[in-house]
């Protein structure tokens, strides 16, 4: 398998442990310095997290403001073997309110030794860098 292949697997688990709420198998797949740039996002998290402790509590304070959350990707693409762009689809129901929210963007995951040390959200694909972004 190439590191490739390898990195989008590890972006792939790291959704499905999102979607789980499985914060010990997420702090497993990203560095320690793992930096999670939502600074684009038209929601409540937008923002720059950094540090695997930082977001991973982001992502709580995420599954607690909503009833359920969830990642939805629709593709995954190796770019090199550093970068993993994914279309993603969160899907999402207000904890207080019960509206239901769909908001589709691209994840940029950058890789390195097996695992993400950033991720950096964009609303429109022609806003993601051209290969390579780092």
């Amino acid at each position: 398998m190439s590191v490739a292949e390898r990195n989008v697997r590890v972006v792939q688990a790291i959704h499905a442990a999102f979607n789980r709420e499985d914060a010990a198998t997420l702090g497993s797949l990203v560095h320690p310095d793992f930096e999670w740039d939502y600074s684009r996002s038209r929601g409540p998290a937008a923002g720059v997290y950094r540090g695997r402790e930082m977001v991973l509590d982001a992502m709580a304070m995420m599954a607690e403001s909503w009833e359920t959350i969830r990642w939805d990707a629709e593709w995954f693409r190796a770019r090199g073997d550093h970068e993993v762009l994914v279309r993603n689809c969160l899907t999402s129901r207000g904890a207080a309110s019960g509206v239901e929210v769909e908001a589709r963007a691209f994840q940029l995951w950058f890789l390195r030794d097996g695992a993400a040390t950033a991720m950096r959200l964009y609303q429109e694909l022609g806003d993601v860098p051209a290969y390579p972004a780092l």
